[in-house]
Order: C-alpha cells, then structure tokens, then sequence
C-alpha cells in the first residue's frame, strides 16, 4: 500500500481503502471476516487483516483479492505486525492468549507463545538487535518474547493493572 492509502477495518466485517488526501473510498472488501475486523497491518504490496473470528488474512495490495489465510487463534485477533527483519514473517496475538509467527512464503506457522490467565491485546516488536516481539496485555503487563524460549524474557507490570491497549516500539 503506498502513502496515499489509509486502510481502515470495520464492525461489519470489511476492510476499506480511503484517499488519505481527501477522505474517498478507493476500494471496499465487503466479507474481508465473518464479525469485526479487529487488526490490520500494510506492506506495500500486502494488507494482513485479523477478524473476531480468529482468522489472519492477506490479501494482495494491488488488487485487494485473497493470498492465503492462517487460522491459528481461536478467539479473535488483537495485533498484527511484519517482523522487523525478516519481512516474510508476520505475529499476530489474539484473546486466546497466544502469540503466532506465521511464514507468509511458506504459508505455515512459524513460531508460536502461550501464556495461560493473560490476554493479549496488542504487540510491536523491537527494533534493535535483540528484535524481541513486545505484547501489551489486559492485566497491566508488557511482555517481552524471544523467538527461542518458551516463557517472557522480560516481564513489566503496571502498578494499576490496568489494560494495555496499545503498544508500539
């Protein structure tokens, strides 16, 4: 997508382009997901949608028609980001408490987390060498996550434990 193009996802399950300049729908995907479009990131030449239904969508930016689908998470998803380093993978995080790295060459799973009694409501990654994957959680917490291990490396918790809607490295 270039910097023209605001992508924006909506209640009734569909993904629409605006002119970033005066406001006009450009295109419109009306069934991009079964319920809310609840995330979406964009390269240029991809847009990643993720649903209430759990689903992570590609499609094409240049003519909007479906690349594949990963269907990992079973509550919707939260967060979507391209991996800062290796633009072939994209995370996303979901309410069932999970974290997945999906290969969108290979069209497979790449990595994956699992923290039973949080939920993630959104992540970023980390830019400088360590590239660490950041989620933002509804209990206050901020979790650091290394492709390699299993558990957080590195876990933040906000005094008022309250939720983190949005992070951003």
């Amino acid at each position: 997508i270039n910097d023209e193009t605001l992508v924006t996802g909506w209640s009734d399950g569909g993904v629409r382009g605006f002119d970033a300049h005066n406001g006009d729908q450009i295109w419109h995907l009306t069934t991009a997901h079964r319920g809310t479009v609840t995330a979406s990131c964009t390269t240029p030449t991809m847009i990643a949608t993720g649903g209430e239904d759990g689903a992570v969508r590609l499609w094409s930016a240049a003519n909007r028609e479906l690349l594949t689908q990963f269907t990992e998470h079973s509550k919707a998803v939260s967060g979507l980001c391209v991996d800062e380093t290796q633009p072939h993978l994209l995370h996303s995080c979901g309410l069932d408490n999970s974290t997945v790295t999906m290969d969108i060459k290979k069209e497979r799973r790449d990595g994956y987390h699992m923290m039973k009694g949080t939920v993630f409501h959104c992540i970023s990654q980390r830019k400088d060498s360590e590239t660490e994957l950041v989620t933002g959680n509804a209990d206050g917490t901020i979790m650091f996550w290394d492709a390699d291990e299993s558990t957080p490396v590195i876990v933040w918790q906000h005094p008022s434990k309250e939720r983190i809607r949005a992070v951003e490295v």
